[in-house]
């Protein structure tokens, strides 16, 4: 008896060619999405960090400062060290260095024996921050009703937009990056020298004190400085005001922190300090103010 076999073509290909070709039909069908649908990459997004905000702040004109301080027997350890707190926290708070300002150029410098003409401790100089660049103007992306022709005509001009915005945000990124970088270094330069101002040591210095050396070096520094001007001095001005000869600090605010007279009696003291403010007045400062050790930790120093 023959026994005929049917034949095997049929269940071949319904078995084993028939779903690779389902399933290269179906690879073509979602790589060719059709125009208008967002096939976008989506792991850019998910790999790109949170990008940076601007920071908006009004532009603070270019400031320079003499700090000069007393030393002992003058003025004791504690009260010396308290001067130095009172101006580093005043260069430490916050908004002190930010973006959209000029530089800042910072002297210290010890109040000593016969000449105290720029002799400095030691200084630094922060450069000038500019401000954020504004945001930038963006391309809408356009919609099929504003554009002519199919709907890959629509795509393509989707994607081509998307592209132009996509670069123009990364430059601007980059650029906020950059400045907001220059920001941080000036921050840490900043507490890098008020952490060595709070550990500034006292001196014995017993010759007769001698302001006006400091008062001569800030307006030697000081003269043309396009900018805010301030001199502090930690100091109980125990020196004859009257004793000074002319020193222009004309536009230089001046102020007297920790101000302890030194003084034999609360009239000579009186008078002692109404003397200096008038001949501090008659150098053409701006401003001056004499404050003692307890309005000192009231009304802090400006800059």
């Amino acid at each position: 008896m023959v026994i005929t076999k049917k034949p095997a073509t049929a269940n071949f290909w319904s078995r084993t060619i028939l779903p690779y070709i389902v399933f290269l039909i179906l690879l073509i069908v979602t790589s060719c999405a059709p125009p208008g649908l967002d096939t976008s990459d989506q792991s850019d997004q998910k790999n790109n960090g949170p990008q940076p905000t601007p920071i908006v702040a009004s532009y603070t004109v270019p400031r320079i400062l003499q700090y000069c301080a007393d030393t002992f027997p003058l003025v004791s350890n504690t009260l010396f060290k308290s001067g130095a707190a009172l101006v580093a926290d005043m260069l430490d708070s916050p908004g002190t260095v930010n973006l959209n300002e000029g530089k800042i150029e910072v002297f210290i410098s010890y109040i000593v024996g016969s000449n105290s003409y720029l002799m400095d401790a030691f200084a630094w100089l922060l450069d000038a921050i500019p401000n954020d660049p504004q945001a930038p103007m963006l391309t809408p992306t356009p919609s099929a009703a504003t554009v002519k022709g199919s709907s890959y005509d629509v795509a393509n001009a989707q994607s081509t937009a998307q592209a132009s915005n996509g670069a123009i945000l990364s430059s601007w990124y980059s650029k906020l990056n950059a400045n907001h970088a220059l920001l941080s270094a000036a921050r840490a330069t900043m507490a890098k020298y008020t952490s060595r101002l709070r550990s500034f040591p006292n001196i014995n210095s017993p010759s007769p004190e001698e302001v006006g050396g400091c008062l001569l070096s800030a307006s030697t520094r000081m003269a043309g400085f396009p900018g805010r001007k301030t001199i502090i001095l930690s100091s109980p001005l125990a020196e004859d005001a009257s004793t000074l000869p002319f020193i222009d600090l004309t536009g230089i605010s001046v102020e007297v922190i920790n101000w302890n007279c030194v003084l034999s009696s609360a009239q000579a003291c009186i008078a002692s300090r109404n003397a200096w403010e008038a001949k501090l007045l008659s150098f053409h400062v701006s401003s001056v103010s004499i404050r003692d050790v307890q309005d000192s930790q009231v009304v802090k120093p400006s800059f």
